[in-house]
């Protein structure tokens, strides 16, 4: 889940342009585990789930949004 989160903070970041996070930032964070096309993988299937609405959010708004979705995730497995 924390690539998830990773992918979030770089789409968010690319968005509000306040810092750049390259997929070679993520990749040397994750010990190079996921390769750049996995990661663009995983960002093109953030964006599309979210039907392309990332107008001006925030690091912030992407991981409470993805907390509550794994919150739910986790109700949804505990019965």
């Amino acid at each position: 889940m924390r690539i998830v989160y990773a992918m979030a903070l770089e789409i968010s970041i690319k968005m509000n342009e306040q810092m750049v996070l390259s997929l070679e930032d993520i990749e040397s964070l994750f010990e190079n585990r996921f390769s750049q096309k996995m990661l663009i993988n995983l960002e093109r299937h953030i964006l599309s789930i979210n039907n392309f609405r990332v107008y001006a959010v925030t690091p912030l708004d992407f991981v409470i949004n993805l907390v509550y979705m794994e919150r739910e995730l986790f109700k949804a497995n505990s019965f």
